[in-house]
Order: structure tokens, then sequence, then C-alpha cells
């Protein structure tokens, strides 16, 4: 039990103390102050992206209004609503879209979030995939922000920052976790590349996502697999995605 006991200890001080000290002191990779590529290296311009939902339909047609709202110039956008088997009127939402080029992809089985993305993976049709939730909410030119990242060739995943939302629709102060995982984020993300994503906004080259296990949270997965692939998975302060700020503080320190 004495063992037991330091062990726990040990494996806390490293999370919250030693792991961030270590990433500190860390030597960064040769490219880490050039997280984007030469002007003379074309940025991606082809995107698919990925928008999940299940029995959304208080949510979906706002999502998708935001989604086709940002600026798209220069961009070949086709943007995927991955149904998990929705029971409400979510789908016929989506596909009230049809005309304005949003297609819907429903999985044939309701096996969680994962499952639904790849089979939006197997029906895209471009090298770039942007996973988002219906909560996200993303503003003005952060398409081309994100884009502009896979210009260099060594990122196989990007990871959007996180910013909330108070209730009269001002950017909320971020909590002591926030910050913390933000700064965490950064200093991954000048070293070896992230452990995880940003779950509600984050991207990936198509290649990376080929080995998808619905069994793991994406973000996670995506990330591994970007390490795996020999590239890296970032962090990127100026692609941002807003999120509805916790009514109960207490949540935070939940989490």
């Amino acid at each position: 039990m004495t063992l037991l006991f330091w062990t726990a200890v040990f494996g806390t001080l490293y999370s919250y103390f030693i792991y961030p000290i270590a990433l500190k002191f860390l030597a960064k990779t040769p490219d880490a102050e050039r997280l984007r590529a030469d002007n003379s290296i074309a940025t991606p311009n082809r995107a698919s992206f990925i928008i999940t939902a299940h029995n959304e339909g208080a949510k979906i047609a706002k999502k998708i209004e935001n989604t086709l709202a940002l600026d798209q110039n220069g961009l070949e956008l086709e943007i995927i609503v991955a149904s998990d088997c929705s029971t409400d009127d979510t789908d016929d939402i989506v596909k009230s879209y049809q005309d304005r080029g949003v297609t819907l992809v429903r999985a044939d089985q309701h096996l969680g979030k994962e499952y639904a993305q790849l089979c939006a993976i197997k029906a895209a049709n471009h090298d770039v995939l942007i996973f988002s939730d219906t909560a996200t909410e993303l503003k003005g030119d952060v398409l081309h922000k994100l884009m502009a990242y896979f210009a260099n060739e060594n990122v196989g995943a990007i990871s959007s920052e996180d910013r909330f939302i108070t209730a009269d629709g001002k950017v909320a102060g971020e909590g002591a976790y926030v910050k913390y995982e933000m700064w965490l984020r950064g200093k991954e993300s000048s070293y070896r590349g992230l452990v995880g994503l940003s779950g509600s906004f984050f991207a990936a080259r198509k290649e990376i996502c080929s080995d998808w296990d619905i069994h793991s949270p994406s973000d996670f997965n995506t990330a591994l697999n970007a390490a795996k692939a020999g590239k890296r998975a970032i962090s990127c302060h100026d692609v941002e995605g807003y999120y509805p700020n916790l009514k109960d503080e207490s949540k935070e320190y939940q989490r």
C-alpha cells in the first residue's frame, strides 16, 4: 500500500508539475518557430468540413448558417453533417440545406461520435478534414488561418484554441484550467506535438485519419496518428473556437 500511495503521489505531481516543467526546458524542434511554411509553398485550398450531430435539431441550423457565413473566398469547401442516427428533425433540417452545398451523411449504426465521423471521412472528397461540433461558433477568416498551417508539410493536425462566450455575447476571461491547458498545448506544439486536440474544433490531413479508431476519442487518436505518421499536431493561437461559457464555475473545478 505504501508503494501504491507514493506511485499515486508521483503520478499526480508528474501530470501537473513535472511534465509541464520538463516541457518548458526541453529543446525545441528545428522548425518550432516556423509553424507556417514559406510563401513559396502553396497553401491547400480544398477541405471537407465535418459537423457531427446527434439529435441537434435545436442547434444544427444555426451551426450550418455559421459555417456558410465564414469567409470561403479562394477555398473549395464541402460541408458534411455526420448524423449519429438522429431521431429528431436534425436530418430533415440538414436536407433543407442541400441546395446550398450541405451534404447529410447518416451513420448506419448508432455507435457514437467517432463512428459517425468515420462515415463522414469515407464520404469526404478533400485531403484536409475539419471537424466541429454544433455548439462551436467560428468567425471571419478562421478557415484561411487554419489552412495556412497545412502549407507546412510537417504539420499533420491542428487544434483550435478555446474561447468562451458569456450570456451577453462577450468573450469571458479564461479560468485557471483553460489557461493551463492552452499554455501546455503551446509548449507541446513547440516541442514534438500535442497529445490531444480540442475535440470540438480541429483539423487533420485525410491521410492521418486513415487509421480511425471509433473506440477512442477522435481528438486524442488523431494526435497520436499524426505522430505515428512522422508529423506534428500543433495548437494554433489564431484559430479560435467560441463556446458558451459554463454557467456553473464549479464545473471547471470538476474538470
